[in-house]
């Protein structure tokens, strides 16, 4: 079975075979480490997506949702539908958006810092440490939009991209789908999209990279002043 790189390809009648490895290689470098979230029964029957050469990895195994070397983990999730807000003409509004589950192709890499303060000792070596808090994390998505007849809500990559674009568009955080493998692990419930980057392969317009950067996100309910 061939490798599909275009949409000809696609709707040549024969079922596309990503190699994901190569394809992850060629968009993110000689470092990258083939390492896989650890995924649900049945997750991993997907006949477009090859997956050989990636070790399995769980809670127990990753530090900071990165490999050994400090590189991404590909893994499943989605975000959730729902009511969210939204600018149109100036004004914050209302839009109903439907489920959409990422392309099995994403890879994550979170980090975050303490919220603290350094006071170097006078005359002395060292200093003094005082924590008040913790950041937000900070989520890097990275991946390809590919064709895939078994996507729940999109099979075609520009598809894929529309729906991925009515998340960024709204003003408010949004929930992540249930069980979504490192967040969940991680207590990350809402992403903040703050950034979105598309881009095109050459020779390859059914393989569209893209890459979001985000910020965990808490729902918060302030309490009116009297």
């Amino acid at each position: 079975m061939r490798a599909f790189n275009t949409i000809q390809d696609v709707n040549s009648g024969e079922l596309p075979k990503y190699n994901m490895a190569g394809l992850f290689a060629m968009g993110f470098g000689g470092m990258f480490i083939p390492r896989r979230y650890e995924m649900g029964e049945g997750e991993d029957a997907n006949p477009a997506f090859d997956f050989t050469g990636f070790e399995r990895v769980g809670a127990d195994d990753i530090t900071m949702g990165t490999s050994w070397l400090g590189t991404p983990i590909a893994f499943k999730f989605g975000l959730k539908g729902g009511t969210y807000k939204y600018y149109k003409g100036g004004e914050l509004k209302e839009r109903r958006v439907a489920d959409f589950q990422m392309p099995l192709s994403t890879m994550v890499e979170v980090d975050r810092s303490k919220i603290d303060r350094i006071t170097p000792m006078s005359g002395g070596m060292g200093s003094v440490k005082e924590m008040y808090a913790w950041e937000d994390w900070n989520v890097r998505i990275s991946g390809y939009f590919l064709f895939d007849p078994d996507h729940p809500q999109a099979s075609q990559p520009v598809e894929q991209r529309a729906r991925l674009l009515e998340f960024e568009e709204l003003a408010d955080s949004v929930v992540l789908m249930e069980d979504s493998g490192l967040f969940t692990d991680l207590g990350i419930y809402r992403l903040y999209i703050r950034s979105i980057r598309l881009g095109q392969l050459l020779g390859r317009p059914n393989m569209l990279p893209f890459s979001l950067e985000c910020l965990s996100d808490e729902p918060v309910q302030l309490a009116g002043v009297r």
